[in-house]
């Protein structure tokens, strides 16, 4: 019965750090806001992309904080 008990509390604290580390993840992730974004001459706003995780974008190049892949300009 113990190992029981210890086997749950084990996999409820696991279950918890996983829970913290993914939404940590997702906070770093920083959206595009078109006031700050860069403007070429004709008013376009580049935008870059993860190619792996689509939610990520920034206004400027770099990584991508989930996968740590570069970010692309994001064909709009």
């Amino acid at each position: 019965m113990n190992r029981k008990i210890l086997f749950v509390a084990c996999l409820l604290i696991a279950t918890m750090a996983f829970a913290c580390k993914n939404s940590e993840n997702k906070s770093d992730a920083r959206a595009v806001d078109s006031s700050s974004a860069v403007r070429d001459t004709s008013g376009h706003v580049t935008v870059y992309a993860c190619p792996m995780d689509t939610d990520v974008t920034s206004d400027q190049p770099g990584k991508c904080p989930k996968c740590g892949m570069d970010l692309e300009i994001k064909n709009q």
